[in-house]
């Protein structure tokens, strides 16, 4: 449970922001790991359970770094198709897919990725598609933080600055905090540039 998001930001530029949040109902701490990071040009943002989130992230991190060793780029094609099945076979190997008419899901976790400019919804089913709006998120507080950051984006013409999308993200994350129990700082709040 956690909250994290991504705003896009002017010049192609996203800021990503998450808690530190690690836990369910029986038990709850701070994670040593931030939920959001970068690796070469893409964005991580990870909310859910904590071992699909472990094998997620580890998955992305060594296919990502494969593939810039070999190829030197991420394309949207290779992410919707090749990352998405490496993570398919992770976890279904770690037995944490569940089987619904012959469908399979991923449970309790799910991530946004940006890449250039860009941000992509990971869905249970293993979808991956972009979105549209200036900010994507997800995880416990994903009301909360939609609805601050909606709010702050009526009083802002256009994308907003890099410095202008921290102060929303450390706004919006106040905001979670204080009215969700699955979210606290420390925060975790980095930019991501286009290139």
């Amino acid at each position: 449970m956690t909250v994290t998001f991504a705003i896009k930001c002017e010049h192609g530029r996203t800021v990503l922001a998450g808690d530190s949040f690690c836990g369910d109902d029986s038990v709850s701490d701070l994670c040593a790991e931030p939920k959001v990071y970068t690796i070469g040009p893409l964005g991580v943002c990870l909310a859910g359970g904590i071992r699909e989130e472990q094998i997620m992230s580890r998955e992305i991190r060594e296919r990502v770094n494969k593939r810039l060793s070999k190829a030197k780029e991420i394309t949207e094609h290779w992410l919707k198709v090749k990352l998405v099945e490496h993570i398919r076979t992770a976890l279904d190997s770690h037995g944490t897919l569940e089987i619904k008419s012959g469908v399979s899901y991923f449970p309790e976790a799910s991530f946004v990725l940006c890449l250039h400019g860009k941000s992509y919804y990971f869905s249970r089913d293993f979808s991956l598609w972009e979105s549209t709006s200036s900010y994507s998120v997800i995880g416990a507080g994903r009301e909360v933080a939609s609805g601050a950051l909606y709010a702050m984006h009526e009083y802002i013409e256009g994308l907003p600055s890099v410095d202008e999308a921290k102060q929303m993200a450390k706004i919006a994350l106040d905001a979670c905090s204080r009215w969700s129990p699955w979210v606290c700082p420390p925060y975790t709040i980095i930019t991501l540039s286009s290139e």
